[in-house]
């Protein structure tokens, strides 16, 4: 949402990073023809119910459980409109994770099915969890800047390293 960090992750990162865009990002059409450009694929931010709603609030487009499927298919429809060009989604906006959202199986399986119907993956952003089971895709192993330090960054950038070659990818 920052135009001075996207500005300076356009510029500094190289293309084989996946970058997403928050929907709610001012301009975000702008940022994903400018990562089109430079040869860098992008994923929309997908804003879903968080452990701790409403105190974390994901914004009024969220997926929420609380909602009627038809309500939350209109919300991922406004979400997938912001922007062309994404390769995918991935479940999370300013480090809310959509945990809440993810536990309500019908839902969840609703909108990997949605997703997969569309032909885009979708990356379930809470490490540790299986690979989603509707949708091509894959969860994550490692979150890396949490906390954003230096020190913690290059520790888990190791602990990724070590995932990928016992994997083979991380």
């Amino acid at each position: 949402i920052s135009n001075a960090q996207t500005e300076d992750a356009i510029r500094r990162l190289p293309a084989a990073v996946t970058l997403a865009i928050s929907p709610y990002a001012p301009r975000a059409a702008q940022v994903a023809e400018r990562l089109r450009a430079k040869g860098v694929e992008s994923l929309v931010g997908l804003p879903m119910e968080p452990a701790g709603y409403p105190l974390n609030d994901p914004g009024n487009r969220a997926l929420l459980t609380g909602r009627s499927g038809q309500e939350n298919l209109a919300n991922l429809e406004w979400v997938l409109s912001r922007f062309p060009g994404y390769v995918g989604v991935i479940g999370v906006v300013g480090g809310m994770r959509g945990e809440r959202f993810a536990a309500m199986e019908q839902s969840y399986q609703a909108l990997q099915e949605s997703l997969r119907n569309r032909g885009l993956l979708y990356l379930d952003a809470r490490p540790g969890v299986s690979a989603p089971m509707r949708a091509w895709g894959r969860s994550v192993d490692v979150i890396l800047d949490e906390p954003a330090t230096r020190a913690e960054i290059e520790k888990r950038l190791g602990e990724l390293e070590a995932i990928a070659k016992a994997r083979g990818s991380a």
